[in-house]
This record gives C-alpha cells, sequence and structure tokens, in this order.
C-alpha cells in the first residue's frame, strides 16, 4: 500500500515538472531568506550592543532644577557612582520653509573632549564643536535637509529665532534614528546654549553605576535614591527619573 502511495506521488511529480520545480523553489527561496533574516538581525544586534557599550551609557538619568558643575562633583564622590555629569535637553523646531517643520533634539554637553557618559562619537566635519555650532547625529541630517558646512534655522521654546552652523556628524548609539522617532538630535556646548539665550546650566543628572553592579536593577533603583537626596539636600526638587533597562541598547529592551 505504502509502495503504491509513493509510486503515485513520483508520478504526480513528475508529470508536472514545471509545477514541481516552482514549489522547490519557493521552499528553498523560503528557507534562505528565513536564514538571511536571521543572520543580518544577528549582525544588527550584536552591531548595536558593541555601541552601546562603547558609549559608556549611563544607568539613570534625574531631571531638577538648575545646577552647575559643583554639584556634579558632589554625585561623583558617592561610593556608588563611577561617573556623572550633568545634561541639558531642548525641545526646539528646525524651520525649513514657511510653513515647514523638524523637530530636533537640543543636547548640551559639558565637555566634548571628556564625556564620561552617553559617549558620541565623531563621525565627519569639526570634532569638538566650537561655540556657535552644532554637530548633529549622523542618521538625522537627512531628516533637516541639512549640509555640514551650512547653518540652519532653529525656532525656539519662546519663539526666539536664531541661527546655528552646522560643524560636523556624530553618532549616538543611545538615540533612535529620526526614521523611526520622527526628530533629529543635535549637540553643543553649554556656551552655546548660552549664546542662544537658554542659559549656562544643567536640568538633567546623568550617572553610571559601578561596573560591578551596572547591570543590577535593584542596585541602581536604590542609588537613585541616594542621588535624589544630595539633590533634594542642595535644595532642589527632582520632577522626574528615567531608570533604561540596564546593560542593554533600548532596542534590545
Amino acid at each position: 500500500m505504502l509502495r503504491t502511495r509513493w509510486h503515485k506521488v513520483l508520478r504526480d511529480l513528475w508529470s508536472h515538472k514545471a509545477r514541481t520545480i516552482l514549489v522547490v523553489a519557493a521552499i528553498t527561496v523560503g528557507v534562505f531568506a528565513v536564514g538571511l533574516v536571521a543572520s543580518a538581525k544577528s549582525i544588527l544586534l550584536r552591531e548595536l550592543d558593541r555601541g552601546y557599550q562603547a558609549s559608556q551609557a549611563s544607568s539613570a538619568r534625574l531631571y531638577t532644577d538648575p545646577f552647575g558643575d559643583e554639584l556634579v562633583e558632589r554625585i561623583r564622590r558617592i561610593p556608588e557612582v563611577s561617573a556623572a555629569e550633568g545634561r541639558r535637553t531642548l525641545q526646539v523646531q528646525v524651520l525649513l520653509g514657511a510653513d515647514e517643520t523638524r523637530e530636533l533634539v537640543l543636547v548640551a554637553v559639558p565637555d566634548f573632549s571628556d564625556l564620561q557618559l552617553d559617549k558620541v562619537f565623531p563621525v565627519g566635519g569639526d570634532w569638538p564643536p566650537r561655540t556657535g555650532d552644532i554637530l548633529i547625529e549622523q542618521f538625522s541630517l537627512d531628516h533637516i535637509q541639512g549640509s555640514v558646512g551650512d547653518s540652519i534655522t532653529l525656532k525656539l521654546d519662546n519663539d526666539t529665532i536664531k541661527e546655528i552652523h552646522v560643524a560636523g556628524l556624530v553618532h549616538d548609539a543611545n538615540v533612535p534614528s529620526a526614521g523611526i522617532s520622527d526628530r533629529a538630535f543635535g549637540y553643543v556646548t553649554v556656551d552655546t546654549l548660552d549664546e542662544l539665550g537658554q542659559g549656562d546650566f544643567y536640568t538633567e543628572l546623568r550617572y553610571r553605576v559601578t561596573d560591578d553592579h551596572i547591570t543590577d536593577k535593584n542596585f541602581i533603583l536604590a542609588t537613585n535614591d541616594i542621588v535624589q537626596e544630595q539633590l533634594e539636600k542642595s535644595g532642589r526638587t527632582v520632577y522626574a527619573t528615567d531608570t533604561p533597562a540596564p546593560g542593554e541598547h533600548w532596542a534590545q529592551a
């Protein structure tokens, strides 16, 4: 019975050779495609993790009232903390035409030549940026229709219009591309922020725990409390705390 059944199967396959070839080809292509996608995903995740590890990503960010370098130094002396920095992030608009704008996240960095946390890496153009310059995340440049060496027009949150020179490109492993987030990322010095009329202070305290606890979420949460206590002792209010999944790129979490 079994032999007769297989004879019929083989005879049907042979009688419809073209269809058989198409089916075999489709299966082969499908298997190849699945393998290719799996391989590409593995490579992508590996590269994402490599960039993330190199960036020395912060363990947490605490958003508070304006502060300066003195408070950052105080946080650095906490035993559970291996590094700390002040940052400032502003949401601004890039004016492309009379009625067209693009959102830009403007990040003020204390010292591009000595980044301790959430490092960005030069890709092209000038490094570090001078006062009055901006560095654009490499996957944001097309989104704002900009070019290195040109100027872009910013509309600040108080409706002030400012021109700023695009001095170069950087890679930031800790932010999504403009194609995903629909917003660009740019990086400036604190002096540039002051020149834009936004003041020369920080409102984000970013820190990283010691390496032996870098993936320990409970340890990080406990350290958040210690850092918050220091901020509050300085007379400041902590309005929010962002604690991403430790030890993982945001796309892997």
